[in-house]
Parts: C-alpha cells; structure tokens; sequence
C-alpha cells in the first residue's frame, strides 16, 4: 500500500446534509445531498496557508 503525500478528497452522496470528516492526515470525506429529492451543489477549493492545507467546501444554495 503507498501513501498519498498530497490532499485527497472522497465525495459521495447521500440522503443526509453536508458532513465533513477528516479520516486522515491528508484524506478527508464529503458527504453532500445527493438524493434525487434533494439535490445541491457544492464549491471546493483547496486553500493552503504555510505549510497547512485545508478543504473550504461550502454550498452554493446556502453558503
């Protein structure tokens, strides 16, 4: 099994509200609506300030 030195972020979709967990050091799970009732859309950016590196998810319908 090899590391991944860099962010990674798993994306899925599911009937409940926005939930964002870190697993790891670099890997982190997104929960985003994605039942065919509810449906949303979600911004992702990857920020980064010094030697830090963090996910910035937000929803497009409210904020």
């Amino acid at each position: 099994m090899s590391k991944v030195k860099k962010p990674v972020l798993v994306i899925h979709g599911d009937t409940c509200s926005y939930c964002q967990q870190p697993l790891s050091s670099n890997l982190t799970r997104l929960n985003v609506p994605g039942d065919y009732m509810v449906s949303d859309i979600a911004k992702v950016a990857l920020v980064q300030k010094s030697a830090t590196v963090t996910w910035q998810i937000s929803s497009l319908k409210s904020g």
